[in-house]
């Protein structure tokens, strides 16, 4: 390992079709209360990790394209490091290469191959196979084993990929691939698999697409973009309305998936295990049939301002088996505690949930601010935030962004938290400072 970056490091100095970037993301949370497994008692967690990557990527004469890249990187501090050492969710995730380990602080793994692929990149032909960040996909985004081709004629584009690992890259994460959709530590070879047309006329996106894992769920949808002008006396505004909605069927195996994110719909119970008392026997909840999600944005530009409001709802559970692979809202997911299901999710994708959404924004010549506010009310939760977020480009290649999240959650009876069966509704402060610094090279 340290021979292959020794050589990244040597020849990106000349190199030009190498290119690097190092990041620290630090959160700094509010709630420092004590852990009290038996009332559900959680502090917010504050961390900081320090990462970077080197890639090189070239597209020949001929159209044969080939990248590869590395990414590493480490923990600078952990609150929960008396208490299990929760920050490796963030970074150093490790299911081992086959997928059959669980995952703990002890068995981490801070550097992986983020890109390793082939291909071709012509006019209207595209293929890839390989490790690569997915582009065509609503719900399947990141970085991705897989094989994809896709096929450009004018307005219309095809698109077919196959995936069967995913890693996670930017941001707060450094976590390297793992199959997708295991349960426990079993292992899940089975492709997730896509397909779609998309349509683009003047001003319009008409995106249909299928997806689907076939011991899992098939997953048809729909995404719809319109862009146009509103004449408003001397003001020119630009407006854009997206639509979006997803059906999903889970099949037998997944409809008798157990939530790992404590959102399905049926609870399951077992006995009460002796290590983890306060859980009462409480298993989580089966996935169920799955559901349905619909989602509408609209947003308004005005020179160098920008509005608008964002609803969001699902029927059932559809996101248990689908999201949080993409995320086609584009709103934090995981601004919550560590201590929360899954690692610090929202209430975003949960079952029978329903977000209202309000954003404003203005950019300055190396500044921005952005204001972004959400009610989000579900069978397990309520959530209320309101958040500050800023960028600062010092430079081209650095730049530096500040968010100030003020957010309330109250989780309601009958589900976890943690190690915690709710026997009664909570309330929780899950205020967070965070920063996120680039520099690329």
């Amino acid at each position: 390992m340290r021979a292959i970056l020794f050589f990244f490091l040597s020849v990106l100095i000349w190199a030009k079709d190498f290119n690097a970037e190092i990041i620290n993301y630090t959160k700094l949370g509010f709630n420092n209360q004590n852990i009290n497994e038996q009332n559900g008692s959680y502090p917010t967690d504050s961390f900081s990790i320090l990462y970077g990557s080197i890639n090189y990527d070239k597209l020949f004469s001929n159209h044969f394209v080939f990248g590869i890249g590395i990414a590493l990187g480490g923990i600078v501090f952990d609150s929960t490091n008396n208490n299990g050492n929760l920050a490796y969710k963030y970074l150093g995730y490790n299911q081992g290469f086959l997928g059959n380990k669980k995952a703990s602080p002890n068995n981490t793994q801070n550097y992986f191959i983020k890109n390793f692929y082939i291909g071709y990149s012509g006019e209207k032909l595209n293929f890839k196979v390989g490790r690569f960040v997915l582009k065509n996909t609503d719900w399947l985004t990141g970085y991705h084993s897989a094989i994809e081709l896709s096929y450009q004629n004018g307005i219309f584009q095809f698109y077919s990929l196959a995936s069967i690992q995913k890693a996670s890259y930017g941001g707060k994460w450094l976590k390297t691939f793992r199959p997708i959709n295991s349960i426990g530590s079993t292992p899940n070879y089975i492709p997730v698999v896509a397909f779609g047309i998309k349509l683009r006329p003047e001003n319009f996106l008409y995106h249909l697409f299928l997806q689907f894992q076939a011991n899992r769920y098939f997953a048809p949808g729909i995404r719809f973009n319109y862009d146009f002008d509103i004449p408003l006396q001397d003001l020119q505004i630009k407006a854009k309305t997206d639509f979006i909605t997803l059906l999903v069927l889970h099949t037998k195996e997944g409809r008798a998936y157990i939530s790992s994110y404590d959102m399905g719909l049926e609870p399951v119970f077992s006995s009460i295990d002796n290590k983890n008392p306060y859980l009462m026997g409480y298993k989580g909840r089966k996935a169920g049939w799955g559901g349905v999600s619909i989602g509408i944005k609209q947003s308004l530009f005005l020179k160098d301002y920008n509005f608008g409001f964002q609803l969001y709802g699902n029927i059932a559970d559809p996101n248990e088996l689908i999201g949080r692979h993409g995320n086609p809202i584009g709103i934090d997911l995981n601004d919550n505690t560590i201590y929360e299901r899954g690692t610090a999710n929202n209430a975003l994708f949960d079952a029978n949930s329903f977000s209202s959404i309000l954003f404003a924004g203005r950019k300055f010549n190396s500044f921005a601010v952005n204001f972004l506010g959400r009610i989000t009310t579900s069978k397990r939760a309520l959530e209320e935030s309101f958040s500050i977020n800023t960028s600062y480009h010092f430079t081209k290649q650095t730049s530096l962004g500040i968010n100030l999240s003020l957010y309330h959650v109250q989780t309601h009876a009958g589900f976890k938290i943690y190690h915690t069966y709710l026997t009664h509704m909570r309330n929780d402060d899950r205020s967070f400072l965070s920063t996120y610094f680039v520099h690329k090279f």
